[in-house]
């Protein structure tokens, strides 16, 4: 699986769950115990002003348990939503 950061768009997770352990179309959440690594992510501005994330993307292996790891190094709040593409532009669309 390949995680692309987009602009930083919402947080929670986009189904409802609000940090529930139901299933998703994209998988379910993992056990920290057993997360095999950490990635972490700046959440930053671009000169022009639009929000980012850095890295760009995250390449997960399928089965594998991350840790994502968030830090807010920009001037505006930012937030994150992990779904699928159509509902993550769904959301997008939403908040414009």
């Amino acid at each position: 699986m390949v995680l692309f950061a987009a602009p930083a768009l919402a947080t929670g997770m986009h189904s409802g769950t609000e940090g529930g352990h139901e299933m998703m179309t994209i998988g379910q959440p993992g056990m920290a115990a057993k997360a095999a690594r950490t990635i972490r992510i700046s959440m930053i501005e671009n000169e022009d002003g639009s929000m980012a994330f850095d890295p760009v993307s995250v390449t997960v292996k399928r089965g594998e348990t991350v840790r994502l790891a968030f830090t807010n190094q920009g001037e505006y709040d930012h937030e994150f939503v992990m779904d699928t593409h159509e509902q993550v532009m769904e959301h997008k669309a939403g908040m414009e």
